[in-house]
């Protein structure tokens, strides 16, 4: 195992950008035992991992043994700094997490670790926030990510129409919504809106990415995303969705990880 905590100077984001990665391909004393397994007699995997709100990228390896998953999957771990973007592009030009995480990044990775960037070797993943952000570029980037999963997704998109400027909810305040996500009046045709982009793929005859989503019985999200799942269960969309004991957080998460992963590297549903 290799652990990189890298700091470099993002272009599109005009700011210092942090990215920690777990990297299962250095040679060592216990190479001898992944003969005959099956992770390692194909090549790696990447998997984008994205954090919550009012989180960092630290937030994954504190919570979870990504480590081990790294090392028994033969999966590189990319945690990637977002911020409290939601892994959207916002109106200033040093709020830009979106074009930054899932284009620039993949790029400076391939040139300094060796990265592949086809689609059948790159998923991404999340939770809260970080899910939200994972279902948001499966869909926005289809040419990127073969599968994706979200832990209790975030779907904040949803009903943004309707708020005003005196609104705030228990995340944030009417300001931060159109900050991050644009004006709220037209989400319903955003790039930002998930079920924008999910019509959009379908009515251009576009491939779907399949999707892993889980949410806690306990979770303050929980109609909000049976909500979302209906709608891609109306709209066909490839998808499994899981309701597990537990609250919105990593008590619920942390038990379900390894089975994000095996879903991720399953194959087409």
């Amino acid at each position: 195992m290799a652990f990189y905590d890298i700091s470099f100077r993002s272009e599109v984001n005009s700011r210092v950008s942090n990215v920690k990665v777990e990297l299962p391909n250095d040679k060592n004393e216990y190479e001898k035992l992944r003969a005959g397994i099956e992770h390692y007699e194909r090549p790696m995997k990447v998997l984008y991992l994205l954090h919550g709100y009012s989180n960092d990228n630290s937030e994954w390896a504190n919570m979870t043994y990504v480590r081990d998953f790294s090392e028994r999957y033969n999966i590189a771990i990319v945690m990637p700094y977002g911020d409290l973007s939601f892994y959207v592009d916002g109106e200033a030009n040093t709020n830009r997490f979106g074009s930054y995480i899932f284009e620039e990044l993949p790029e400076y990775l391939h040139r300094s670790l060796g990265l592949p960037l086809e689609r059948e070797h790159n998923f991404v993943g999340g939770c809260s926030m970080g899910g939200f952000g994972a279902i948001r570029a499966a869909y926005y980037y289809p040419e990127k990510f073969e599968r994706a999963f979200a832990m209790s997704p975030a779907i904040l998109t949803d009903g943004m129409e309707n708020m005003t400027p005196e609104d705030r909810n228990p995340m944030a305040d009417y300001y931060y919504y159109r900050q991050t996500f644009g004006d709220p009046k037209k989400i319903g045709t955003s790039v930002n809106n998930p079920r924008y982009l999910l019509k959009e793929l379908k009515k251009n005859g576009e491939r779907l990415t399949p999707l892993y989503i889980i949410c806690g019985k306990q979770d303050f999200l929980l109609e909000r995303d049976r909500a979302f799942v209906e709608f891609l269960r109306e709209q066909e969309a490839p998808m499994e969705y899981h309701e597990v004991e537990g609250p919105h957080d990593f008590t619920a998460w942390r038990d379900h990880f390894e089975e994000c992963i095996r879903f991720l590297l399953a194959g087409k549903p």
